[in-house]
């Protein structure tokens, strides 16, 4: 269904016309053919990056590297999660990482954990993408044996 722009022209007869006329007013009306491509609409555009949840990511994670456990922690029995939104290259290799919230001593471990980690390429329509994401580092240390 195309949208028709519609064009109209008025002329009028000035009313100060001492000679009544038999048309006070003319219109001329034009219908325009539909306009080609988008016009105003979106335009469609190449997806550069996509946002996709942390199990979405998890699913197509071929290599995690687990942290190693900073001795501080460990004596202290600390324990948490250390959330990064990370961003993942076209070639599946973790191209940056954003704090967004973790215990200060489990931070670091967590970073250089997480910058060794290897994803899938993701494809969308025959192109790789990069991927927007978060990824979790859990630090829990073994239950002790009563």
């Amino acid at each position: 269904m195309g949208v028709r722009v519609l064009s109209a022209l008025l002329i009028a007869t000035p009313l100060f016309n001492s000679c009544p006329s038999p048309s006070i007013l003319t219109a001329f009306v034009q219908l325009a053919p539909a306009p080609k491509g988008y016009g105003d609409s979106p335009r469609p555009f190449r997806v550069s990056r996509l946002h996709v949840t942390e199990s979405v990511s998890g699913e197509h994670l071929l290599k995690k590297v687990e942290p190693e456990y900073p001795p501080e922690a460990k004596a202290t029995r600390l324990e948490g999660d250390v959330i990064f939104r990370i961003i993942i290259g076209k070639n599946g290799k973790v191209k940056e990482i954003h704090l967004r919230r973790g215990k200060p001593i489990l931070i670091e471990a967590a970073a250089k954990a997480l910058s060794e980690w290897q994803y899938e390429t993701l494809v969308l329509n025959g192109e790789a993408v990069e991927v927007e994401s978060l990824a979790t580092i859990q630090f829990r240390l073994p239950i002790k044996n009563q």
